[in-house]
């Protein structure tokens, strides 16, 4: 993976240890630092390991004053939590950095009276990046240390690298984007909004960086109902704070919030809209390159509508918030498809139909449609909405299914075949 901030967060959230006695550094081990410089502009520093790499913190403060500036002033994240120097300290290392970077902060509640579990971090970047990745990484790095201010015992894995992705555009418009990255998001649409690359590596053995193209997600929420410049990605941070433990607010807490009430709705939505990623329909809030045809989400089937009736098994499952698509081509104008969802699963099903420029949506387990016979035909999506009372932090699974389609008589809801 490119960052490994959460992976150290939630070990470290597991055990909260009383604080250190004053004087002693709160977070424990740090990279080695040989020098270092202060920035002008905000509470900064930047050390370095390597003579040779003194010159480059030029880059990185310059980074670290951008992103304070478009992140926290104008977009709204949480301010950086000082440490006891009261400065936020970056590092160009290659001390467990892997080729890459990680912000880390101790896992204390740093303030009890603010209402929220936040602390400080700092931020550690392999000297070995180009000065463009060392200036957008540090961008990046930068909105995880808002996030260990904001909540740092939040598990959700995909909130913290998909707004950090979509914040390096949110802070630097003209910066560079990650297509293959937004792909493996789209490649497993069944993965949902609770689930990340681990999983897919640990349970299919598929490399995956899946959770930061999850930046595809953050841009619906954010271009739907925040301003589409960052301000549905704070907002959805600030959604997740509660004071103490267990974690709650969860994920499905501050999305459905932040959505005008409902989680399921908006998952909808999604599922729906991110069909036109890969196309020339992408929508209003995906941004350059999201209409690559590359990124387009995948079928479990695609079908004529000579082919109908069909039941469609996916290899895989959805998980909670993950959807499958199956494709009907060949219908005329005026043709009626029922789509319903065949499944033992106790969960609750959803059914999209894209077709064009128009989408519909049912949470009933079934949708009819009503084809306006486009050329490119009617994609069909099965949402698992998961159980009754289901909460965003609970275990994730694959519910086995079956998305049946048939064509229905004129004026008929149940002709047209069997399945």
């Amino acid at each position: 993976m490119i960052c490994q901030t959460v992976l150290l967060a939630r070990l470290h959230a597991l055990s909260f240890a009383a604080p250190p006695p004053p004087g002693e550094v709160r977070d424990g081990w740090r990279p080695t630092s040989i020098g270092s410089v202060d920035s002008e502009v905000v509470p900064a520093r930047c050390h370095w390991e390597r003579e040779e790499d003194a010159d480059r913190c030029a880059t990185v403060l310059e980074a670290v004053a951008q992103a304070w500036q478009a992140q926290v002033d104008d977009i709204g994240f949480a301010e950086p939590m000082p440490d006891e120097d009261g400065i936020l300290d970056v590092y160009l290392t290659d001390d467990f950095t892997e080729g890459g970077a990680y912000t880390y902060g101790p896992g204390v509640d740093e303030d009890p009276a603010d209402g929220r579990m936040g602390c400080h971090a700092y931020i550690a970047l392999d000297f070995g990046y180009s000065d463009e990745e060392l200036f957008s990484t540090t961008i990046h790095e930068f909105n995880h240390v808002t996030q260990y201010a904001t909540d740092y015992v939040e598990p959700t894995y995909i909130v913290w690298e998909g707004v950090a992705s979509a914040a390096q555009l949110w802070t630097d418009p003209d910066g560079p984007t990650w297509p293959a990255i937004w792909g493996d998001f789209q490649a497993t649409p069944w993965m949902g909004v609770l689930g990340d690359g681990y999983m897919l590596w640990d349970d299919y053995g598929l490399w995956s960086y899946y959770e930061y193209g999850a930046e595809i997600w953050v841009r619906h929420l954010d271009g739907s109902w925040g301003d589409g410049q960052g301000e549905g990605g704070a907002a959805l941070w600030w959604g997740l704070v509660q004071e103490e433990l267990p974690n709650e607010p969860d994920v499905l807490d501050s999305y459905g919030a932040l959505a005008g009430g409902s989680w399921r709705e908006a998952i909808l939505d999604f599922s729906a809209q991110r069909v036109w990623i890969g196309t020339d329909r992408a929508p209003d809030w995906a941004v350059e390159g999201m209409d690559d045809a590359a990124l387009a989400v995948p079928m479990e089937a695609e079908l004529d509508a000579a082919d109908l009736p069909r039941s469609v098994v996916p290899e895989v499952g959805p998980y909670e918030t993950g959807a499958i698509y199956a494709r009907v081509t060949g219908l005329p104008a005026g043709a009626r498809v029922l789509a319903r969802v065949d499944s033992a699963a106790a969960v609750t099903w959803g059914v999209v139909g894209v077709e064009g420029g128009r989408w519909e949506a049912s949470d009933a387990g079934e949708l009819t449609w009503t084809s306006d016979g486009d050329p490119e035909g009617v994609v069909f999506g099965a949402v698992n909405l998961a159980a009754e009372g289901f909460d965003g932090d609970d275990a994730i699974s694959p519910a086995p299914m079956a998305l049946k389609l048939r064509l229905l008589d004129e004026g008929s809801d149940t002709g047209g075949g069997t399945d």
